[in-house]
């Protein structure tokens, strides 16, 4: 099995930063779980685009996915991030 994870966005188009920067943030949670999965005894390849457009950002992540075959498919955002007025945000991976 591979599980191909991504930290979503770049800093070439940054996502959310009022209440937490979604690039740095979503960058440490990625590392963590390719961290625990390897551990657990996965392949794990890291799909995070380093710094590009909206477009080549969004095809990089599923195209390493693609030559990878993998059966789990894990792109990471910070939703809510934006909202200076919220008290929580939350980590959704589709």
């Amino acid at each position: 099995m591979t599980d191909v994870l991504r930290g979503g966005h770049n800093y070439q188009s940054p996502g959310a930063h009022a209440l937490l920067d979604e690039v740095t943030e979503d960058r440490k949670v990625c590392a963590a779980a390719i961290k625990y999965l390897r551990a657990a005894g996965d392949k794990v390849v890291d799909g995070t685009p380093g710094n590009c457009s909206v477009s080549v950002d969004l095809k990089y992540g599923t195209d390493i996915s693609d030559r990878n075959n993998a059966s789990l498919y894990g792109p990471m955002h910070f939703n809510n991030a934006y909202e200076k007025d919220r008290k929580s945000t939350r980590l959704n991976s589709s």
